[in-house]
């Protein structure tokens, strides 16, 4: 699940002690406010609210096991894990942390609520006194090939037009051999995308109609991407393959 080793846990991980999330999903609209609290070291406190009235929401569904996913992202693109809050059902979340000191971090909430919302996603940046280190950090070039534990994952291409959508399929391969899931299973693939100057976030979820689907060929999952604009992204690729799961980064251009 992580994409890096992690270091020491700093004592500072907000500005100050209650942060206000960004709105952060691309193309969507906002119908949510978040609040992210401090509560120890490495424990934070979510507690989101529905816009206008700022009701706490309750009402979630589940996706993936859980109605709501952090992706946390460190500030050079390098480090990427994803955690599953835990749930109190009054509208608090806790979300432990351990992250990598001198380095400030983007966490990614993103959330499935009821009541015909859907999708939401809120952007928090966590140890901001760090300097971000993605304003004078060059990513590697776009690459098509990445490795995850001992899998190779192939995307169908690194580099698409900007402004218009585009599917890309994926190949998982180790030793030189195709690795397919059992039969009518697939990967679990969740993927998630990052602008990396914009901060703009775009999610998929295996099963989702505007995200990822397997159309009749389960071995390759294919990645619906919207009509991003132009820029750099990082996506990062999960995959369950033997009850583990594995993430593949890669470095996307729209050009």
């Amino acid at each position: 699940m992580a994409g890096g080793t992690l270091g020491t846990i700093t004592a500072i991980l907000l500005a100050v002690a209650t942060q206000v999330g960004s709105f952060a999903y691309y193309g969507a609209q906002q119908h949510i406010s978040a609040r992210l609290e401090k509560m120890h070291p490495n424990q934070l406190q979510l507690v989101q609210y529905l816009l206008p009235d700022r009701r706490p929401v309750t009402d979630y569904f589940a996706v993936d096991g859980s109605p709501v996913h952090v992706f946390l992202v460190r500030d050079d693109f390098r480090t990427f894990n994803h955690v599953a809050p835990a749930e109190h059902g009054d509208g608090r979340f806790t979300i432990p942390v351990n992250l990598d000191p001198d380095h400030r971090y983007y966490a990614f909430v993103d959330s499935f609520v009821g009541g015909g919302v859907g999708e939401q996603t809120l952007r928090f940046t966590l140890q901001s006194g760090a300097p971000p280190h993605h304003l004078d950090v060059t990513l590697q070039r776009p690459n098509a090939v990445s490795q995850a534990g001992p899998y190779r994952v192939t995307l169908s291409s690194a580099r698409f037009t900007a402004d218009a959508p585009v599917t890309l399929s994926a190949h998982i391969m180790r030793d030189d051999h195709d690795v397919t899931p059992p039969p009518q299973q697939s990967f679990k693939v969740i993927a998630t995308v990052v602008n990396t100057s914009s901060l703009q976030y775009t999610g998929y979820y295996e099963g989702n109609a505007g995200g990822l689907v397997y159309p009749g060929e389960y071995a390759h999952p294919q990645l619906r991407l919207p009509a991003l604009p132009r820029g750099v992204y990082r996506m990062w690729v999960q995959l369950t393959i033997g009850n583990v799961r594995y993430t593949a980064p890669f470095t996307l251009a729209a050009e």
